[in-house]
């Protein structure tokens, strides 16, 4: 896919950006884990205008110079004063990782400029790898900078929290959201229903479109088990939205019996089908938070919420 802009960060990335190139920028930060919303880019943003000797100015937006020696080692992925750690899939992330960036943060910076770690899936430390963190946090060597990001800041230690600026990634704007699908050439595709969806996953929404498959899955697919695999945590957490976006839409039809496709009242009251929707959404809420969780078994757990639902919602559904 050709280079995606996200016109929702621009005043949030002119903050960071200003506060980096006046020094003013805290030691530890912590990123929103938004990457479809563009947090992934930012970090990177983030990165290289830490690193690099010659920012510039675009759009009045500082930004690093892109040409510089430190920019190009850190687009060739070999800046030695960057380290980046994550967990591996399903797992936490252990002690001895997070010792490993300690003794990197202690080191001189091999170009003499600054240092920066970057920790995905921050929720996902140990109590261990958690502590020891903390003790870099709460005396970092000058010229280093830590950029935790997290899907749930309130997974993280209150201790590690009080140590660092907190970033959230903001949602782009109905009429953002149309003008960035119009410059990428997809306007006229985006349906009317699928905005909300496409301002909480705009890449995913976007990739869809343009490959012709689509993500949207109706709530009759739970009955004919046409559901798609949950592979991981992220597919999880794909189908998790998708359903509930159905559930929403089922609560909204409820008020127009004749323009439901799906549910019929038959001798239950329409009060007992609101409660049973209103249930399956509420357990789908609970679940989108638990499958964030480290240790989680996402698909499991995906698996589990649609076997209440289907329980729930099948005395209601239309034979046909």
């Amino acid at each position: 896919m050709a280079r995606i802009s996200f016109p929702w960060l621009r005043p949030l990335w002119k903050q960071l950006a200003q506060s980096i190139k006046q020094d003013t920028l805290p030691h530890g930060i912590g990123i929103e884990a938004k990457p479809e919303r563009g947090s992934d880019h930012l970090i990177e943003q983030m990165i290289r205008m830490l690193l690099c000797q010659k920012p510039v100015s675009h759009d009045e937006l500082p930004r690093a110079c892109g040409v510089c020696k430190q920019c190009l080692l850190v687009k060739a992925g070999s800046h030695p004063d960057v380290i980046r750690i994550e967990p591996e899939p399903g797992k936490q992330l252990g002690v001895d990782m997070v010792r490993s960036l300690s003794q990197f943060v202690q080191k001189t910076a091999a170009q003499g400029g600054n240092k920066v770690v970057v920790i995905r899936d921050a929720e996902r430390m140990t109590p261990a790898s958690a502590n020891s963190l903390l003790k870099t946090l709460e005396e970092p060597p000058a010229q280093t900078f830590i950029i935790l990001s997290t899907h749930r800041f309130s997974l993280l230690l209150p201790t590690i929290r009080s140590r660092l600026m907190m970033v959230t990634i903001p949602r782009p704007s109905h009429d953002e959201i149309r003008d960035w699908f119009f410059v990428h050439g997809e306007g006229a595709k985006l349906k009317e229903q699928d905005l909300d969806h496409a301002i909480e996953r705009p890449l995913t929404v976007l990739q869809e479109i343009k490959s012709g498959q689509s993500y949207s899955i109706s709530l009759d697919a739970v009955f004919n088990e046409q559901l798609p695999t949950a592979r991981d945590q992220d597919e999880a957490v794909r189908i998790v939205d998708s359903l509930l976006k159905a559930l929403h839409q089922a609560q909204r039809t409820l008020a127009i019996p004749s323009q439901d496709p799906i549910f019929q009242s038959g001798s239950l009251s329409s009060f007992e089908l609101k409660r049973a929707i209103d249930s399956c959404y509420q357990a789908g809420i609970v679940l989108k938070r638990e499958v964030l969780l480290p240790g989680m078994n996402a698909p499991v757990l995906l698996q589990r919420w649609i076997d209440y639902c289907h329980h729930q919602l099948t005395p209601y559904v239309n034979i046909k």
